[in-house]
């Protein structure tokens, strides 16, 4: 694994839609279970909206402190430092300082969270057995080499979002740090004396937080997310048209702005923008234009995931700016639209796309209901590339209510805690780098969410399911036992 075991951040959430509260660790490799409607889907879309840079850099980007009344300003001395030092490391006035500028630049996640879920207002974020003003949603960030204590940031909204954040006492900017070398070179020959010399403070003073402070805070975190959702099988059969729809009504929101079509969520609009998106340029896809990973970190395990399908999932020829994407059975000599294939295909399929096109090593892939439409040995299956996925640097979050799924999770942990890996077989993953959480109806009206831990003397992880099984197979009982 290039990842380390350890948890990379740690959410708890109190109140938030039907989560009455929680707190959970995010590992290399986690995974929700649980009943329905208890809040699997709303927590990982809510990590999806505080993990997603990809839109919280194009918020960031136009949100500058320096609008802010009183705007905290550095002293003099400490860009010159910034500029001569190749390691500056921050001191408790300067990190106070610049803490009041940091958070509502942080407080932007609350606008994500809404777009995500698809909602307008904060209140119907709450869950209805919450007090107004009690939601609440912390993100904790581990320590690590250049910030020894961590960092967090605090989430609360009534009606608008507001932002507490607890910075490193020990805070150190380095040489690694790319936005340094272009901060430094604003620096130059800079007095701050004329109006100009202010704009070009000010274009400063917004590059130093929305770019360095952050690009440093996150360093040591994934930078991106990736959502699968649930029933990608029907989405796969329908975006064609539903994207069609959508691009045609927004070419007459000016004429008629009552459009009876229902406004998307977030992750679903992301989800269909980036299929979409395959449609153009392999090279100068929607992704780049935030940050274009190297050549030496393409992921390759599409290909693991095709055998598994048993048939290779392309882009075949293409619509004006838009995908057709085609399934190609083994031994096959010409491809099927997706409209032919099975129900395991075309749920499937979107995954090979993201893997082959969009996850790289260090993202977070976030894939719901892996098992749907799924044979019991083949779920067993991607059980086992997720694991290949995670030992290759990506973190992985499902939401399951397989039982095949929770008894291939035991496996690949015991494999690999108590060495006893077959000949040719996968190593497993360490009980470190998993974790799984349930969800279930808590006494005060909200969801609560546990960890059920690995255990080897109970099977590994103890799901609850052979309750199910248990009482299908008494109910057998008395149906051939002549009992009631």
């Amino acid at each position: 694994m290039t990842e380390s075991a350890k948890a990379y951040a740690t959410l708890t959430v109190k109140n938030f839609g039907p989560i009455g509260q929680c707190s959970l660790d995010l590992r290399p490799l986690t995974v929700f279970t649980g009943p329905s409607n208890t809040g699997k889907s709303w927590c990982a879309t809510l990590i999806y909206a505080l993990l997603n840079d990809r839109m919280g850099y194009r918020d960031w980007r136009f949100r500058s402190p320096r609008s802010q009344e009183n705007f905290p300003e550095l002293h003099a001395s400490f860009w010159k430092r910034l500029q001569q030092e190749e390691a500056l490391r921050l001191s408790g006035s300067e990190i106070a300082t610049i803490r009041p500028a940091l958070e509502p630049i942080l407080a932007a996640r609350g606008t994500e969270i809404e777009r995500c879920f698809g909602l307008s207002e904060p209140e119907h974020l709450v869950s209805e057995s919450a007090r107004p003003g009690e939601m609440s949603i912390t993100m904790q960030y581990p320590p690590s080499e250049r910030k020894p204590e961590g960092w967090r940031y605090d989430l609360k909204a009534v009606q608008k979002w507001d932002c507490s954040l607890r910075l490193p006492e020990s805070w150190t900017l380095g040489n690694q740090d790319e936005e340094l070398f272009y901060l430094k070179s604003l620096m130059k020959d800079s007095g701050f004396g004329s109006r100009q010399d202010e704009l070009r403070k000010s274009f400063l003073y917004d590059n130093f937080y929305n770019k360095l402070l952050l690009d440093s805070l996150y360093r040591d975190t994934p930078r991106t997310a990736w959502y699968m959702p649930a029933d990608r099988g029907g989405i796969m059969h329908a975006h064609r048209v539903v994207v069609s729809a959508l691009v045609r009504n927004a070419a007459r929101a000016g004429l008629a702005p009552q459009s009876r079509i229902a406004t998307l969520s977030g992750v679903l609009a992301d989800f269909l923008e980036n299929l979409v998106d395959l449609a153009g340029d392999p090279e100068n896809r929607w992704r780049a234009r935030y940050y274009m990973p190297s050549s030496t970190s393409r992921f390759p395990h599409a290909d693991g995931l095709e055998e598994v399908l048993g048939g290779q999932v392309s882009i075949s020829g293409r619509d004006v700016n838009y995908p057709s994407i085609v399934w190609q059975p083994q031994d096959w000599e010409r491809p099927l639209d997706l409209m032919h294939a099975s129900s395991m295909v075309t749920e499937l399929s979107p995954v090979v796309l993201y893997l082959r096109h969009f996850v790289r090593p260090g993202d977070v892939l976030i894939l719901e209901e892996p098992e749907a439409h799924l044979h019991p040995a083949r779920q067993v299956e991607i059980v086992e590339q997720a694991a290949q996925w995670v030992r290759d640097g990506v973190r992985v979050i499902l939401t399951t209510h397989s039982e095949w799924v929770l008894e291939a999770l035991s496996n690949l942990v015991g494999t690999k805690e108590k060495g006893k890996a077959k000949k040719g077989e996968e190593e497993g993953l360490p009980a470190s780098a998993v974790g799984l959480w349930q969800f279930k109806a808590g006494k005060g009206g909200g969801s609560e969410v546990e960890e059920i831990p690995f255990d080897e003397d109970q099977g590994g992880f103890e799901s609850g399911y052979d309750a199910v099984a248990a009482a299908l197979h008494n109910r057998w009982a008395a149906i051939v036992g002549g009992a009631e």
